[in-house]
């Protein structure tokens, strides 16, 4: 009988114990004893201090997604015959070596965009939004309209890349196609000048342009490299 007492006491108390650490659990869920503190912020001050100069990019955005939609939606399709009549003029045993300017070309501007994105997610742990933006609206406009000085052969470009022989089939295929600036000069000149007018209307920067140092003849080496590149596509 005692031994009958003994078992039952036991299971008695097992029982109150596993109540009470039950209520323990409940209490202390609900006033967060165990709870983990996700929310303190653990930045450090300079992150936070880029945080709020983050909104000077506001402006900047609002700009260049008005440039892109102008250039995407009036001047591009406005210059499409001087366009069709570039592509005309190709040889076909150049458009090979065309595309692999324009490959280039695309390749650089990913690895460039690349690099910035990683920068602020490394640095700045991706804060900082309104600047990521800004930036790859600069990149995609890149990819509407090439700029083929800016990322390829400006050699002031920290980072540029270009090899020598990558240069010389740029110089090569101008060298070629120079007449074209030449036969369609109206046309052209009022095309980039349009251009310009409108990213001057609305204050946009262009990159990587070695400014006061860019010669006349890179900038027309450039147009026609970015002509060419944009019949092809």
């Amino acid at each position: 009988m005692k031994n009958v007492l003994f078992f039952e006491n036991k299971s008695l108390n097992l029982l109150i114990m596993r109540f009470t650490y039950f209520i323990f659990l409940l209490f202390s869920v609900s006033t967060g004893l165990f709870s983990q503190d996700c929310k303190q912020g653990t930045l450090k001050e300079s992150i936070y201090e880029s945080m709020e100069l983050d909104s000077v990019y506001l402006i900047d955005i609002d700009f260049r997604i008005k440039y892109y939609a102008k250039l995407s939606k009036e001047i591009l399709p406005k210059y499409s015959m001087l366009k069709s009549q570039i592509k005309e003029q190709i040889k076909n045993s150049d458009l090979e070596k065309i595309e692999e300017i324009a490959i280039l070309y695309d390749n650089t501007r990913k690895i460039i965009l690349n690099e910035i994105k990683e920068s602020q997610r490394r640095i700045y742990q991706d804060v900082n939004a309104y600047s990521k933006l800004n930036s790859i609206l600069i990149f995609e406009t890149l990819d509407l309209f090439p700029d083929s000085y800016a990322l390829l052969t400006n050699k002031s470009r920290i980072g540029n890349q270009l090899k020598d022989q990558e240069y010389q089939l740029i110089l090569n295929i101008f060298s070629n196609y120079e007449h074209l600036l030449q036969e369609n000069n109206d046309c052209i000149n009022s095309f980039f000048n349009e251009m310009s007018q409108s990213k001057k209307e609305l204050n946009i920067i262009e990159i990587f342009q070695n400014t006061g140092n860019k010669t006349e003849s890179e900038t027309r080496q450039g147009n026609l490299i970015d002509l060419l590149i944009w019949a092809i596509n």
